[in-house]
């Protein structure tokens, strides 16, 4: 359930809020908004839907007349003469007035400035406020004051003020403002009104004395030195461009600068130079080159007074063809002293060599450098390249061409392809037990390398392994490498079996190495009666003596054998414990 309660009336300057209550989670009024709360202040019927949150509706509406509300007009805010009075009248028929002032009558007599307001309830409860702002023209002549006689800096400006609350304002030279700026000395005067009264008044204005300092004319400098401005002694403070407060400046760059002084009177004054730091450059040009037996022409302008070349010349152009440093020194019309350098290199046609003939080994490349190399150099082998070295692979004749600005110089060479030296040092072979190989790299050789860093012509090896020898003939290196494969002959033969037949040690074998040959093992019991043979690598002995089962003990056994690539026979012998 809800209720916006019953139907009412409202004063037509207030407003009225409808409030179904709160836990719902739906509201929608007719208005089509979904507030929980609606505020209103005109008539009319207004009604609300409410959803909670089981989805169930309930709804309500009421109905909203207005009273009227009371109109009051105090008038617009006004100006009064000083010692006038206004009346304020809040008009008849209400049931209670009260004023700022306390007073509850339906009007009220004012005599001062200020904001006045009223409040009025009429007999349908409705109430109504109004206001008026009171203001009192001043008296012009007891008001009216220019401040005393004063007296401005040079180049300032003074603002007289007449004040404000005028209707008429006239200054002596006929203008209408309050204020009046004046910038020269003189009498300045006003006359003043409003509708209650007038006034007049004046001021007298001088000027200081005008001080004057002086930085200099702009001027120009030469580049580093430097120049000392002072715009004279005695200032109460000084202020430069940079902030400094010193009385003096010491400036060396190009610029304007600027003090400011303060003079006995306050006054500022100021005054700026422009200087210019000039460094004279005869330009001779950049580092240049020429070739040998020619010369060559330096020059610069005539703006100089003077002029003294590296050579001792004085003349504004020198002609030399003599390579290395060269330099002028001038002075300008200021005194100013300028130079300017360059390095003259003197080139020389190419002689371009590539050396002897010569050779390189087959598999190899060789490269062939044009030498002397510079980069003024243009260059071009037989192939079309125009590197500075070229990469040849086949043997002939080759040629390179360089040339510069001075000339052109050609050479060839013929390149050989040395056959490799032939090295063997024999197939990949085995190496039997407690035996030795010899490997030869053959003779006439110059130099012997091994694998194991050794440098004679053979190498003994007593174990496997891969080996390498490089031979240099004088002139090409080669290698050979062989592959020396150890002879394996291991046996392990174990002590204990138990043939249970639980999967774990059921049987007695001997674990052989695979260049193990010519392999027999016997077992014997205790009387030296034969219980088992084999000559299988792979053979193993179940405990079994013939169908039925070996007694449990120590049986002996004897084990011969030869290793591969070895005529000895060997024999071993040992003993066995069967366990069940």
């Amino acid at each position: 359930q809800i209720n916006l309660g019953n139907d009412t009336l409202i004063c037509t300057n207030d407003s009225f809020i409808l409030d179904p209550g709160i836990g719902f989670t739906n509201y929608t009024w007719q208005d089509g908004s979904t507030d929980s709360s609606l505020t209103i202040n005109s008539s009319g019927i207004y009604w609300v839907e409410v959803i909670d949150q089981y989805g169930c509706s309930a709804s309500d509406t009421i109905q909203i007349d207005l009273y009227p509300a009371p109109e009051i007009d105090l008038g617009n805010d006004t100006l009064l003469c000083f010692g006038d009075s206004l009346i304020l009248n809040a008009g008849s028929g209400y049931l209670s007035y009260l004023w700022n002032t306390l007073s509850t009558d339906s009007l009220i007599v004012v005599v001062n400035a200020g904001i006045y307001f009223v409040e009025v309830l009429n007999e349908f409860g409705c109430s109504a406020i109004d206001s008026i702002l009171v203001q009192i023209y001043p008296i012009a002549f007891d008001e009216l004051e220019l401040g005393p006689d004063t007296t401005i800096c040079p180049g300032e400006s003074f603002v007289i003020n007449a004040g404000s609350g005028y209707t008429l304002y006239q200054w002596q030279d006929g203008s209408s403002d309050s204020i009046f700026i004046a910038d020269t000395a003189g009498v300045y005067w006003v006359y003043v009104e409003n509708p209650c009264s007038f006034g007049t008044d004046t001021i007298v204005l001088e000027v200081f004395p005008q001080t004057n300092i002086n930085l200099g004319n702009d001027t120009v400098v030469c580049f580093g030195e430097s120049i000392l401005l002072d715009p004279g002694f005695g200032f109460s403070s000084y202020l430069w461009q940079d902030g400094s407060l010193n009385q003096f400046f010491y400036a060396n760059q190009n610029g304007s600068y600027w003090v400011q002084v303060m003079d006995d009177n306050s006054c500022f004054v100021y005054d700026t130079i422009n200087l210019e730091f000039v460094l004279p450059n005869p330009d001779i040009g950049g580092d240049t080159a020429i070739c040998a037996g020619d010369s060559i022409t330096f020059y610069t302008t005539d703006e100089f007074v003077s002029y003294l070349w590296y050579n001792g010349s004085d003349q504004m152009s020198i002609t030399t063809g003599d390579g290395g440093l060269v330099w002028c020194e001038v002075i300008d019309t200021i005194g100013c002293v300028g130079s300017d350098s360059l390095v003259l290199d003197i080139l020389f046609p190419p002689s371009i060599s590539l050396g002897n003939d010569t050779a390189f080994c087959v598999g190899d490349s060789l490269w062939l450098y044009a030498l002397p190399w510079s980069n003024d150099l243009d260059i071009s082998w037989q192939n079309g390249s125009t590197d500075s070295a070229c990469l040849i692979f086949q043997e002939g004749e080759y040629w390179v061409m360089a040339t510069n600005v001075c000339g052109t110089s050609i050479d060839s060479v013929f390149v050989a392809v040395k056959a490799l030296p032939w090295v063997y040092i024999g197939n990949d072979t085995i190496l039997a037990l407690n035996t030795q190989i010899e490997l030869n790299a053959g003779g006439g050789f110059e130099n012997y390398f091994w694998s194991d860093g050794s440098e004679m012509q053979t190498l003994t090896i007593s174990e496997g392994g891969a080996y390498w020898v490089n031979v240099f003939d004088g002139q090409c290196y080669n290698k050979d490498s062989i592959y020396i494969e150890p002879i394996e002959c291991e046996l392990f033969i174990p002590i204990v079996f138990t043939p249970n037949w639980d999967g774990s040690n059921d049987y007695f074998y001997a674990e052989a190495s695979k260049d193990i040959i010519d392999f027999d093992l016997i077992v014997f019991n205790r009387w030296g009666e034969k219980i088992w043979e084999t000559q299988d690598k792979d053979g193993k002995w179940d405990g079994q003596k013939g169908a039925s089962k070996a007694d449990e003990g120590t049986y002996f056994w004897v084990l011969t054998y030869k290793c591969l690539a070895s005529p000895v026979q060997f024999e071993k012998k040992g003993s066995v414990t069967l366990l069940r």
